[in-house]
């Protein structure tokens, strides 16, 4: 056993990965592209278009313009307040999300969790990514399902960073 770690996920942490994962997830990059480029692409092309049919309105232009250039700059607080709105929504519909005592034991080709599904022995060639959020450290079993480390649980920015380091070699390690 090289690290041991035992706390009580909270559902501020919960709260914490859904708003994570919701924003940064690699299977939404698609839509966030989308959604962050083409109502300002819209926007310009309306005024052009607009310009182009009533004559040379440059309010026109200059109006979707700033309205284009607010869509972009604005663009990551609107996505929280959806993330923010989505997560209040499905804890109202389901509280799925309770605080449990977890423990987790990693050693040099496995880790254990023992949650309150039942102690797990997880490969490092079942991690599909490791992922170090702002709050906690997110090793993906899947596209959606992560076992979660906070970042109160270590001691230090360097032991975080230490522990990373250390899944990470672990997991390209078994990927060779």
């Amino acid at each position: 056993m090289i690290y041991k770690f035992s706390f009580i996920l909270r559902e501020s942490d919960y709260e914490t990965f859904f708003r994570f994962h919701r924003i940064t997830s690699p299977g939404r990059r698609n839509a966030r592209l989308v959604l962050h480029t083409a109502p300002p692409v819209l926007m310009i092309a309306i005024s052009v278009v607009f310009s182009w049919v009533f004559g040379n309105h440059a309010f026109m232009l200059a109006l979707f313009s700033a309205c284009a250039l607010a869509w972009i700059v604005s663009f990551k607080r609107i996505l929280v307040w959806q993330v923010d709105i989505s997560y209040r929504r499905q804890m109202q519909q389901d509280r799925q999300y309770y605080t449990s005592t977890v423990s987790y034991e990693f050693a040099e080709d496995h880790f254990f969790a023992d949650t309150e599904d039942g102690l797990n022995r997880i490969m490092y060639t079942m991690l599909e990514r490791v992922v170090e959020g702002d709050d906690a450290v997110y090793l993906y079993i899947s596209p959606t399902v992560a076992y979660m480390l906070p970042n109160r649980i270590f001691w230090n920015d360097d032991d975080r960073r230490r522990f990373v380091a250390f899944i990470t070699e672990r997991v390209m390690a078994s990927w060779v």
